[in-house]
């Protein structure tokens, strides 16, 4: 009998995207209450913004009215719009900080996967955002806070099974925390 040799190669990508969702979980799964952070670790908040500065950062409805609309300094904000071009009367928004549309770039989901084809794009909340956009990650950076907490949201539905773990880094602080990421693999 001959030999057989079997190359498993990665599928080659049509384009090369660098949409990268980013998220902080507490132990049991919760990423926010009624739309914050339910906790405050200021080393955390900072590898947030080491890590998304000079970059475009996509937010949802429900997290922007979370920080009260203000935009991430150094950063291109990006208000997902999965309505298509919605209203913001239509939604209700009008009297919220999200009103102040002229602070922010409003995009659709092809407009930031477009986007992403050209530059790293950050998907960072909430948790309608991540799941509009979960299938077309080509990286994730999560963040697990070592505690548990109540929250009303949770941490997208994520199963590594075509993503390899490249990195851990532990944090010791109050709580604990550490950060994974995972780089989409196409075999």
């Amino acid at each position: 009998g001959g030999k057989y040799i079997y190359v498993i190669q990665p599928v080659e990508r049509k384009h090369i995207m660098t949409l990268t969702l980013i998220w902080a979980e507490s132990k049991n799964g919760v990423i926010g209450n009624e739309n914050k952070l339910p906790w405050h670790i200021k080393k955390e908040l900072e590898h947030f913004k080491r890590t998304t500065m000079g970059h475009t950062v996509v937010f949802g409805y429900n997290t922007v009215k979370g920080f009260n609309g203000r935009l991430l300094d150094g950063r291109d904000t990006i208000l997902f719009d999965p309505y298509e071009n919605a209203d913001i009367f239509e939604l209700g928004l009008e009297n919220t900080p999200v009103g102040q549309l002229e602070n922010f770039t409003i995009a659709n989901k092809e407009e930031i996967l477009e986007l992403a084809k050209t530059q790293e794009v950050f998907v960072a909340g909430g948790k309608a955002t991540y799941d509009a956009f979960l299938l077309y990650a080509d990286k994730i950076i999560r963040t697990i806070v070592e505690d548990q907490y109540q929250g009303d949201t949770y941490a997208p539905h994520f199963t590594p099974r075509n993503f390899i773990k490249t990195e851990i880094t532990l944090h010791t602080d109050n709580p604990n925390w550490k950060v994974e990421v995972y780089k989409r693999y196409d075999y």
